[in-house]
């Protein structure tokens, strides 16, 4: 599994004064390193759509992404222009055979990750959201050594082409 500091992937992260002064910002990192913003537009972006609080993190975020996916519309940080789609039961569970029963279980970060190479996710795990793009996991460098985190929600980030066609 692949992973990447979220402290060292997003623009301007440790030279934002804004950054320098929050806690529990997890939900503002996870769109700005699935969307390659700077952190203060992502921090704009969350407190305006999901009512954040400072120094707060987001309860009801998977509901309101899910909500997000069930309107597509397109929405924008910085003229990135994206949808926010929703994941099946099936993309974040797994089946088990146990003695001729089959079982369904929450996949872990480890699984969720093998099985989502390519694409940019926002991944929900119990009171934590990180991004998972391109299959590397993009998060704080404390949460590394965490692959067994059981996965309890996701959407799917797809960003939409800026460019115009000329024929």
């Amino acid at each position: 599994m692949k992973f990447a500091d979220a402290a060292k992937v997003i623009d301007n992260y440790e030279g934002s004064e804004l950054a320098k002064k929050e806690r529990n910002d997890c939900s503002v990192r996870a769109f700005a390193g699935v969307l390659d913003v700077r952190y203060e537009l992502a921090h704009s972006f969350v407190k305006d759509r999901f009512d954040r609080k400072e120094k707060q993190g987001i309860i009801e975020m998977p509901a309101i992404c899910e909500k997000m996916a069930e309107e597509d519309e397109t929405y924008s940080i910085d003229g990135v222009n994206f949808k926010v789609k929703p994941l099946t039961k099936e993309d974040i569970t797994n089946e088990y055979k146990l003695k001729g029963e089959i079982f369904t279980r929450k996949k872990t970060v480890k699984s969720f990750v093998q099985s989502h190479q390519s694409g940019s996710y926002l991944v929900f795990v119990s009171g934590h959201v990180f991004t998972v793009k391109d299959g590397t996991v993009i998060d704080n460098g404390s949460e590394e050594y965490r692959p067994t985190r059981k996965v309890i929600g996701a959407c799917k980030i797809e960003v939409e082409d800026n460019q115009m066609e000329l024929f």
